[in-house]
């Protein structure tokens, strides 16, 4: 851990504490505290003429609070003599200092079936252990995976099946917190384990895959009057009015250019069946029907919450006029009108747009 954060963070532990700066006595290796919570300097020199562990372990602390860390522990001295010296002179030390790190997880699939075999790497540091510490592990017939027996502030969980996508909600699922003055401390419990989701890949196929416009830097604008404006999504280029496979129209409120909110819509085209919304995580598979022409983004400035200031996702299934089925990603700034199409066509006419 770099040494401002561990500063800062005992800092913020000092304050919230009200423990004051800690001083070492003259021509002794004991500390003296001022905090009138923690004992007496005579009862910390009575400890420590007993306990010769007592003056390297305090030193070994506060060279690690001050991002000094020595290389390798005193002779002698074990984590958890180092740990109970800092809680001596420093009570509230008690709230950054390694603790027992338990973690139960469980993998599973789309279906709430468990996943064997998705292997899981564990990555733990601690404030006084030296260094970060890692093990593997991997999940069995029931799709759980266990981390046991270990010290220190926080870990690190990374989980990977093979055979399967990832879920977006396991973005939040990789950081516990053990020890800390300010962050929640996580609490394990083998009877609810932390669940990590998956889903089963499918048979891929033969896509034809474009952005527009080409190129990453490439910048594009739609006409704020509603000039219509046709991509062919099998080229990626732009199209005859009238040749594409999709048509953009964007309107924006003129009247104020520099207004926090503003009137704006959008409308999507596409010669053919149509349009249908997705929100899906794994867009893979085109309904056979339910498409609409056209798709409309309305947006008037007093819309609750409104949308236009930053950027504008949206996805579509689309079901061309020559039968094929494929999937679009666009994005739009409404501000300017700055478009990116990102667009997935299965040419077979299958509905299947898993890639290979």
């Amino acid at each position: 851990m770099k040494s401002f954060i561990r500063i800062a963070q005992f800092a913020l532990m000092l304050f919230s504490a009200l423990i004051t700066e800690q001083t070492l006595a003259q021509n002794t290796n004991r500390w003296s505290p001022i905090d009138p919570e923690g004992p007496s300097y005579q009862e910390l020199e009575a400890y420590g003429a007993t306990n010769e562990n007592f003056a390297p372990a305090i030193q070994f602390f506060m060279a690690t609070l001050q991002g000094h860390q020595p290389t390798e522990l005193p002779a002698g001295v074990t984590p958890e003599e180092i740990a109970t010296a800092a809680h001596m002179v420093f009570p509230a030390a008690n709230l950054i200092v390694d603790k027992p790190i338990f973690f139960y997880g469980k993998v599973l699939d789309e279906k709430g079936q468990p996943v064997a075999g998705a292997k899981i790497h564990f990555q733990w540091k601690g404030f006084i252990k030296i260094g970060p510490s890692t093990e593997d592990a991997v999940s069995d017939s029931t799709g759980k995976f266990v981390l046991r027996n270990k010290s220190g502030q926080e870990l690190y969980v990374s989980v990977v099946a093979a055979g399967y996508y990832e879920m977006k909600q396991n973005r939040d699922k990789t950081h516990y917190s053990y020890a800390s003055s300010f962050q929640e401390i996580f609490k394990p419990d083998p009877t609810t384990p932390v669940v990590y989701n998956f889903q089963k890949k499918g048979q891929g196929a033969d896509l034809t895959v474009i952005d527009y416009p080409p190129g990453m830097g490439q910048r594009f604008q739609l006409r704020s009057d509603g000039t219509s404006l046709e991509v062919d999504l099998l080229k990626g280029e732009k199209a005859a009015d009238g040749h594409g496979n999709i048509k953009l129209q964007f309107w924006r409120a003129s009247s104020d250019k520099n207004a926090r909110t503003f009137d704006w819509k959008l409308q999507l085209s596409v010669p053919g069946e149509g349009l249908v919304g997705t929100a899906e995580e794994f867009a893979f598979q085109a309904p056979e029907n339910g498409y609409l022409n056209p798709a409309v983004i309305n947006m008037p400035s007093t819309n609750e919450p409104w949308q236009g200031q930053g950027e504008i996702r949206t996805n579509y299934y689309i079901h061309l006029a020559d039968g094929k089925y494929g999937r679009i990603d666009l994005e739009l700034m409404p501000y300017n009108g700055i478009y990116r199409i990102h667009s997935t066509i299965n040419a077979s006419g299958s509905r299947n747009l898993e890639p290979k």
